[in-house]
């Protein structure tokens, strides 16, 4: 080896050390998928639900054992709108006041990658106005990328928040 290549690796070591040191941003859409109208029961119709958000501010997590940066309250969000889309297919409103109220909590998320799978675990409790709470918690996972990974374990949760009996009976009352 030349005296050259043996001076260039230390600095080489440290780039290496630094490119690897990102942390990726992994946020969530509702563009991936959509809530199917035969996956949502059916509700009272002609009503409206205030959707909210458990978190007032941005709770930033990092899952490891990736480097990856993940918003709590995004995903919160995210969730919302889902929810908002598969009331919508029974007539059901969303709107800022209603006679009912449901304030969802995205939390516990787990990210990891098992050989060309990226898999995604997340927890949503739902509060209901009624003051009745309930969790579900989804494993997906994507062999094309982390976002879906998260997307798909968020519309699923979801899925099984507007299934749940205590949903249903609450939206149905």
């Amino acid at each position: 080896m030349k005296l050259s290549n043996i001076v260039l690796l230390p600095f080489f070591a440290i780039f290496l050390l630094l490119s690897s040191c990102g942390v990726l941003n992994l946020e969530s859409s509702t563009e991936s998928y959509d809530i199917e109208k035969e996956v949502v029961p059916s509700y009272k119709s002609d009503q409206t639900i205030k959707v909210m958000n458990y978190y007032d501010k941005p709770v930033i997590v990092f899952l490891v054992p990736e480097r990856i940066k993940a918003d709590l309250k995004q995903y919160s969000e995210t969730s919302m709108k889902y929810l908002e889309l598969g009331l919508k297919h029974q007539n059901v409103s969303v709107g800022v006041t209603g006679n009912k109220s449901v304030k969802l909590r995205v939390h516990n998320v787990k990210y990891n990658r098992a050989f060309w799978t990226i898999r995604a675990d997340v927890n949503i409790t739902a509060e209901l106005g009624n003051g009745k709470t309930f969790g579900v918690f989804h494993h997906n996972a994507s062999p094309a990328s982390g976002f879906l990974a998260v997307d798909g374990a968020l519309i699923r949760a979801t899925e099984k928040i507007l299934k749940h009996p205590e949903f249903i009976k609450y939206m149905n009352k």
